[in-house]
């Protein structure tokens, strides 16, 4: 392959992200910009962009610096859908530029936008056709937002870094006892990928339907028909 051109294969769908492109439009500038930059979600960011076309509505849990989010927000402006709206969760800002340049954006390609600076263990969120989660890496953690969000979740729910190193063992940043989740997690496990299996163990409507150990990891859950 030659000229910069990236190509990536998931759920029998080639994504195609060329460096060369010419800026169309800001957001598709934007999203080309995050396929191309290397960075720890880089290579997954076509794979949202592909599933975010696919539906209406998206929640994002854990937004960073939203490299991942334009992959989202290109894929919701060539959604069909005739109201499309993204939800973004984050107990910290994005950098203000950012945050307002997507907020800009989105409302010039219809959809509806909006941001909650919280601790997603405070928040609800309504039914929702996909759920990106790329938050703190416990097991713990993880295990809670999917027992509490995927009851909304219609089609999708993808993480990030259910590989090495957050494959079996938890983010070092949590310094807590785990004292905050429900008594019905068990608290001596760790690594995210242990909560995605424990998880469909538990819930026979969901299926794994990708996973992808590059890039620190990327798996994709499909609710069962």
């Amino acid at each position: 392959m030659k000229n910069g051109a990236v190509v990536f294969l998931a759920l029998g769908i080639f994504f195609f992200c060329d460096a060369r492109a010419e800026p169309l439009n800001e957001l598709l500038f934007r999203f080309e910009k995050a396929c191309n930059t290397p960075s720890d979600i880089s290579e997954h960011v076509p794979f949202l962009h592909q599933l975010s076309k696919e539906i209406s509505s998206v929640v994002e849990i854990g937004m960073r610096d939203m490299v991942s989010s334009w992959g989202i927000l290109q894929g919701l402006s060539e959604s069909p859908s005739s109201h499309r709206s993204y939800i973004g969760i984050d107990i910290s800002s994005p950098p203000s530029e950012t945050l307002n340049a997507a907020q800009r954006l989105a409302r010039a390609h219809g959809i509806e936008f909006t941001f909650l600076q919280a601790n997603d263990m405070d928040v609800a969120i309504p039914e929702t056709d996909f759920l990106f989660i790329d938050s703190l890496h416990t097991y713990s953690h993880l295990t809670y937002e999917l027992e509490k969000f995927s009851p909304s979740i219609r089609k999708y729910i993808a993480m990030h870094d259910t590989s090495p190193p957050w494959e079996s063992v938890d983010d070092s940043e949590y310094h807590g006892d785990f004292s905050e989740y429900p008594d019905y997690i068990d608290k001596n496990k760790r690594g995210l990928w242990l909560a995605v299996e424990n998880f469909l163990q538990r819930h026979p409507e969901w299926k794994l339907a990708a996973r992808y150990i590059n890039c620190h990891g990327f798996t994709i859950l499909e609710r069962k028909k």
